[in-house]
This record gives structure tokens, sequence and C-alpha cells, in this order.
């Protein structure tokens, strides 16, 4: 799908990859990523594939998936997008900013679309809307699935 000018992604996933590599949740056409991890760490940010080297990752301010990556349970993850950042909620709640806001279409979920960056063993859920959503409705997306 297009992204459009602000949107909201949302997926629940499993058991993320091992941080051997990147990680992709979400893949643009352009190269551009609202979601993956940083390779060989569980830093949680966006790719920026117009930005020269070191600064392409942008993480979503301290964001790890250290915690939640391997424990066993679903967690949600939430990247609103607009006004040229990047908000990410795990589990209803805001997790960090990024000051990239993927800018064309969603072109790959789960890994890149040759593979090599898989994200998670389990993915679902994959929800996509052209408006941002504001925390509460966030909250209120979270709650929905988990009550």
């Amino acid at each position: 799908p297009s992204l459009g000018s602000a949107y909201t992604l949302s997926i629940w996933f499993k058991d993320a990859q091992p941080n051997n590599n990147y990680r992709t949740l979400y893949r643009g056409g352009a190269g551009h990523h609202p979601l993956l991890t940083d390779r060989l760490t569980d830093k949680i940010g966006t790719w920026n594939n117009s930005a020269p080297g070191a600064t392409s990752f942008q993480q979503f301010g301290t964001a790890t998936l250290t915690a939640i990556a391997k424990d066993g349970k679903w967690h949600h993850l939430v990247v609103v997008g607009q006004s040229g950042t990047s908000t990410l909620y795990v589990d209803g709640v805001a997790a960090g900013v990024s000051a990239f806001q993927s800018p064309l279409d969603i072109f790959a979920v789960g890994n890149l679309q040759g593979g090599g960056q898989r994200f998670a063993d389990l993915l679902d859920e994959f929800l996509f809307y052209n408006l941002p959503f504001t925390a509460d409705q966030v909250a209120v997306l979270y709650r929905a699935y988990t009550c």
C-alpha cells in the first residue's frame, strides 16, 4: 500500500529472530524502512535510504527489543508516521520517536523481499491506516486484541 503523508502501521509479533543481522518488519519500495532493528543490536528504528552511511538508521529514542525479543509472548508494534517523524508504540505505550518518516510505500512485511532479514518467527494482524493514530487510539487498538 502507498503510505501517503500520514499513516499508522500495526502488527503483532512473537519471538524475534536472533540479532545477527538487520531484522526488517516493513520495507518500502525505494529501500526505506518504516521499522527494522539495527544490525547486530536490538535497537528499533527506521531506515532512510537517502541518508549517507551511518545516519541511515534512525533509532526510536532508546527503544530496543531486548526485553521482549524471545519471551514467548505476543507483542504489538505500531508505527505512526506524520510531519516528517515516526513514533513507535510497543504494547500500547509510546516507546520513542525517530527523526525520519518513510515517505513511500510498503513493499514487504516481515523480511526483505529477497529474504535474509526475517523479523520474527510469527507475525499476525497486519493493519494499515491512511491516518495517524493518537496515543489513545493506539492504546485502544492494543486493548482490543488483549481483552
